[in-house]
């Protein structure tokens, strides 16, 4: 049936005849018919509509929010972790250039590695102090440009 057709019939008593040949127009009342929604099959089409329509959703835009965020507060932890590491290095060069003694950083010194190249063992103790023999320079102008005195 068309959807038209249907409107018109939903909720209304109809008769049901059965017509032997087709050019006869009298037919046998065989029973009255009545169309009516299914309460269940009702229920599940309104379910399906809600959660695919609505609450999935939802559910994906927490998750990409809930994400988002997450990725905001470790980028900002990062950043503060190497602000800390940098101050720290900072700190123990310029004791060290001051003829004091140098605080033992609570970071090992790793050289950085491009992501390229495979990593390559060395031992800590000449990899920390070529490290900081190269790097010592960088540091100390950094200090400089901030207008740091030494």
């Amino acid at each position: 049936l068309l959807a038209r057709e249907r409107q018109v019939l939903f909720h209304k008593r109809s008769a049901l005849c059965f017509y032997p040949s087709e050019g006869l127009s009298d037919g046998w009342l065989v029973g009255f018919v009545a169309v009516h929604m299914d309460g269940p099959d009702m229920q599940a089409f309104i379910g399906f509509v809600c959660f695919f329509g609505v609450a999935l959703p939802l559910i994906c835009l927490v998750t990409a929010l809930l994400h988002y965020n997450k990725y905001e507060r470790c980028k900002q932890h990062l950043q503060q972790l190497r602000l800390d590491y940098q101050r720290e290095q900072l700190d123990s060069e310029m004791s060290a250039r001051r003829g004091g003694h140098s605080r033992t950083p609570s970071l090992p010194v790793v050289q950085p590695q491009p992501w390229h190249r495979p990593r390559v063992a060395v031992a800590q103790a000449s990899a920390s102090s070529s490290w900081a023999a190269s790097h010592r320079t960088g540091l100390l102008s950094g200090a400089h440009s901030l207008g740091l005195t030494l």
